[in-house]
């Protein structure tokens, strides 16, 4: 029987896990009015938002889309998204921002929450103000002899984040207006020409629209410069290949910066971190 079981040993399964939870960054339920505006923002970690009531309009890169009642987008990391109420609804929301190194890329990140999800993701929510400190709606620390309700916490957010991409993607009702196809043509142009300086005028004259008219639609679904959105949009092309190996001067070469110090600064200022110190804490997330 032993010499069974050793045999059968040698042929175990490997445990490899699809993603790990690395670090928690914000957990709230939010009420907000029906006049309701995020002005917009990217940032270099998860975010999950499920709407529980009301309706509620996202941009999410190129698309233009509204989520109704029980359905979860999930925003990746450094992708610019804003956020505003939509058909004078009061939008309730929950929203889970984490970081982790391992999650895979669905192709489709828009999903239709079962009663037996949205009943995992209040559970979290409310179990979340026993675990951690906060500072407003982020997470600054566990609370002092909580480490095994903290495991026990990410290991249940861990269990959502595999039912929901083990459940079928929803089909979000995409905003087909003019200016909307107007936004995404103008965001495909830029990831077209990633490796360029573009100005103004570049775009107006690749998209074959007035500079005007860019400016306008920008305003519209983004709230920040076309310009300034380019140089996020370079940013989010340079943290691969910083993780594959290349330098920084070479990174900022293949993104069309003439200066390896400019492309640091702005990175600084659209991470938060220089591309050494982003790239040395992403390992720690991946070592913890």
């Amino acid at each position: 029987m032993l010499n069974v079981f050793i045999e059968r040993y040698d042929r175990q399964v490997p445990v490899r896990r699809v993603f790990e939870i690395s670090a928690m960054v914000t957990a709230f339920e939010v009420t907000y009015a029906d006049d309701f505006y995020y002005p917009g923002e990217s940032h270099p970690f998860w975010e999950l938002v499920c709407v529980l009531e009301g309706e509620v309009n996202v941009t999410a890169d190129e698309r233009v889309m509204q989520l109704h009642e029980n359905q979860i987008i999930l925003h990746k990391p450094m992708e610019f998204h804003r956020l505003w109420s939509a058909n004078k609804t009061r939008p309730h929301l929950m929203i889970v921002s984490f970081q982790t190194a391992f999650l895979f890329q669905a192709k489709e990140r828009i999903f239709d929450a079962t009663p037996q999800q949205i009943a995992l993701l209040r559970s979290l929510i409310a179990q979340s103000r026993d675990v951690f400190c906060f500072e407003d709606i982020c997470t600054v620390s566990v609370k002092p002899g909580k480490a095994l309700a903290f495991q026990l916490f990410i290991n249940r957010l861990e269990q959502l984040l595999l039912m929901i991409f083990d459940g079928t993607a929803s089909l979000a009702v995409e905003n087909k207006s003019q200016s909307a196809k107007n936004y995404a043509l103008i965001i495909n142009t830029l990831h077209a020409h990633i490796g360029e300086q573009l100005t103004l005028s570049d775009i107006a004259r690749l998209t074959k629209m007035s500079e005007s008219n860019i400016k306008r639609t920008f305003e519209r679904y983004a709230n920040i410069g076309v310009i300034k959105y380019f140089n996020l949009l370079k940013i989010r092309a340079a943290i691969p290949m910083l993780e594959s190996g290349l330098t920084v001067s070479e990174t900022a070469l293949r993104l069309g910066f003439a200066e390896p110090c400019y492309f640091s600064t702005v990175f600084k200022r659209m991470t938060g971190d220089s591309p050494r110190a982003y790239l040395k804490k992403q390992q720690s997330y991946m070592i913890e």
